[in-house]
C-alpha cells in the first residue's frame, strides 16, 4: 500500500495575515517552522443500561479550531507604506489599529483572517510537490511570540470554524 501522508516544508510557504478588506496585510516568509492545527469533533456517549456497544453517539457542540503557528522567518512584508509586524496585525494595534476586523459581530475581539500558501518549487524527480493553500478565516490569537532579532515567530489561538479551507491546485 502506497504511503499517502502529505508533508509541507515551511520553507516553501508564505504566511499572510489579511483585515477584512484583504487590502492591508502582512506577509511572512517563512525559512523553517511548523503549522498545526486541531479539528475537535466531541461526541457524546449514551450507555444502554450501562452497555456501551449497545448504546448510542451523538454529535457534540462544534468547537473552534485550535492553531499553533512556529516559524523562523526570512523577512516581513506589510502592504502600504507603514512597517506592520505580524504581532501587531494578529492584534489590530499600533500599526494594525486602523486593520478592521474580519469578525461578523462588532462586539467580539478583533480577528484576521490567515492565509498559508505552500507553492513549492519543481525539484526534478522524486516526490511530486502539490502547491496547497490554507486559510484560516477568522483567527483570534491566544498568544503571540515575536522576536525581530532572532527572527522568531509563535502564534497559537483559535479560528472561528471547525475546519480550514484548503485548496490543492
Amino acid at each position: 500500500m502506497a504511503d499517502s501522508t502529505v508533508r509541507r516544508d515551511l520553507r516553501e510557504a508564505t504566511l499572510t495575515i489579511y483585515d477584512e478588506s484583504e487590502t492591508a496585510s502582512v506577509a511572512v516568509i517563512i525559512g523553517t517552522g511548523n503549522v498545526t492545527w486541531t479539528v475537535n469533533t466531541p461526541n457524546e456517549y449514551e450507555t444502554d443500561r450501562g452497555a456501551i456497544e449497545t448504546g448510542t453517539v451523538k454529535a457534540g457542540d462544534e468547537q473552534p479550531l485550535d492553531i499553533n503557528i512556529t516559524c523562523r522567518y526570512i523577512d516581513v512584508i506589510s502592504s502600504g507604506s507603514e512597517l506592520v509586524t505580524p504581532y501587531e496585525a494578529v492584534y489590530g494595534i499600533e500599526g494594525a489599529a486602523a486593520w478592521d476586523s474580519v469578525g461578523a459581530d462588532p462586539c467580539e475581539p478583533f480577528a484576521t483572517k490567515i492565509e498559508i500558501v505552500w507553492d513549492p518549487a519543481c525539484t526534478g524527480g522524486g516526490t511530486p510537490k502539490i502547491d496547497e493553500t490554507v486559510v484560516f478565516a477568522e483567527f483570534r490569537p491566544d498568544s503571540c511570540a515575536f522576536d525581530p532579532d532572532a527572527g522568531t515567530l509563535v502564534i497559537t489561538g483559535k479560528s472561528k470554524e471547525v475546519h480550514p479551507t484548503v485548496t490543492r491546485g
